[in-house]
């Protein structure tokens, strides 16, 4: 991931840009003073976009350092509120427990379960788990996904009993995949 990112100067916007998924988000996030968990954030300017919308309680996290480093480099001045941590997206420990309202996932998941096998659906098992952690009472996990069918069997059994909400992402650009939004609002339980 960090020559990726390096090869890139620009911004890479998995499954299409702010202005395809505001309307959702704005509808999703409701009140602007939400506590928003973006996870996987990359150098995506999707933070940088909700921020500048008026959302000034956000969290970026991204496994890759250097990815971070820009971007908290690129937004200090400008938004000083907003926070960049390197973390695990699997392992957010050093988060407490029901401290978001939301949390944002675009394109994340799919990049974590690249392939169907055992350890990537533990590896989702265990991001869920903690997104559920982090979550407070009816917040909503959003995530941003291709919603390949075994990417969307693991989000449904894992995430059974909640309140789950889908719908078609409109990108602007031309493409030929179709990103979805799920919602999902935290009820009682998660599944292993």
């Amino acid at each position: 991931w960090n020559e990726f990112f390096s090869k890139r100067s620009k911004a890479f916007e998995w499954y299409g840009e702010y202005s395809d998924v505001k309307q959702i988000l704005s509808q999703t996030l409701l009140q602007k003073s939400n506590e928003i968990l973006i996870v996987g954030c990359g150098n995506s300017q999707l933070s940088v976009k909700l921020y500048d919308d008026g959302y000034l309680n956000i969290t970026n996290i991204d496994f890759e350092k250097s990815v971070i480093i820009s971007m908290l480099k690129a937004n200090l001045r400008s938004r000083p509120n907003m926070k960049w941590r390197v973390m695990d997206m699997t392992n957010m420990k050093n988060l407490a427990d029901s401290s978001f309202d939301a949390i944002i996932d675009k394109g994340a998941l799919d990049a974590l379960m690249s392939e169907d096998t055992e350890k990537t659906r533990n590896l989702c098992s265990k991001y869920l788990k903690e997104a559920y952690r982090l979550l407070k009472p009816n917040g909503r996990l959003i995530i941003i996904t291709l919603a390949q069918d075994f990417i969307f069997k693991a989000i449904l059994q894992r995430l059974s009993g909640w309140d789950i909400s889908i719908q078609t992402v409109e990108a602007n650009k031309l493409s030929p995949y179709l990103p979805f939004c799920i919602i999902a609002k935290k009820h009682l339980k998660i599944n292993e």
